[in-house]
């Protein structure tokens, strides 16, 4: 999974951040976040991050939300107030729709539509990654929490929107990579192999089997370039490793 941290400029005190996806457009890739559900007769706000090729400051990007069955716009067309490689897009749905997925402009040309996971929302104060997958089915969710006082890192695999744990075999290693340092790498293991407990002491070990990893732990890896990184938002959330062919990432 290749992750990036960095600090918004504006205040997400209490946002439920849900990662969506990431597109392509105009041949440069974006990752895209949500704060909060989108619904109808509300603003919704989307984080839409650079990852790759740098952009002309003359691009026009645009933003609105479809619904299910028409890739007609059910929000009006609204430009990106960005800085530096991040934009937010402050999306209204009309009343009486049922927006179900987001589309992203750049130029002339459109993204692919990424769905909007409703319901899904992260339940330990990280950011959630929707549409987990085994080829092409959907899987499940990830949610990684950020320490950066001391670096440290937690993740939490969930089967479904209301967060019933997605568990896998305890010797899982699940490897995080950050283009935003330099392609670094971080691999998060079992805190222990007897109630692996997350950081509020809840036990996540289930006959051999968790969905809770977590980094440096045990391991004594250096956890320093992640100390004051900031809130972790979800920038490319969509690449996976994984040792054991059984976990079902991307």
């Amino acid at each position: 999974m290749a992750i990036a941290a960095h600090e918004h400029s504006h205040d997400h005190s209490g946002a439920k951040v849900v990662a969506i996806g990431t597109v392509t457009v105009s041949g440069v890739r974006y990752a895209v976040d949500r704060e909060g559900e989108c619904v109808a007769g509300a603003t919704c706000t989307f984080g839409v991050e650079r990852i790759t090729t740098p952009v002309t400051p003359s691009i026009v990007m645009l933003a609105w939300v479809v619904g299910a069955d028409s890739d007609e716009p059910l929000s009006e067309p609204v430009a990106g107030v960005g800085h530096e490689d991040h934009y937010h897009f402050e999306v209204a749905p009309r009343d009486g729709t049922a927006p179900t997925a987001f589309v992203l402009r750049a130029a002339s040309q459109e993204g692919e539509p990424l769905p909007l996971s409703p319901g899904a929302a992260p339940g330990h104060g990280g950011i959630l990654a929707a549409g987990l997958a085994d080829g092409e089915k959907a899987a499940g969710f990830v949610e990684v929490k950020l320490h950066d006082d001391l670096g440290d890192l937690e993740l939490w695999l969930s089967a479904n929107a209301a967060g019933d744990p997605l568990d896998v075999p305890a010797d899982t290693v699940v490897r995080l990579t950050f283009p935003s340092h330099g392609g670094q790498t971080a691999q998060l293991r079992v805190r222990n192999g007897a109630q692996n407990e997350d950081e509020d002491g809840a036990p996540n070990m289930r006959g051999g089997s968790t969905n809770y990893f977590v980094f440096p732990g045990d391991s004594g890896a250096d956890a320093a370039w992640l100390q004051g990184a900031g809130r972790l938002p979800p920038r490319a959330l969509g690449q996976h490793r994984r040792r054991d062919p059984r976990l079902p990432l991307r």
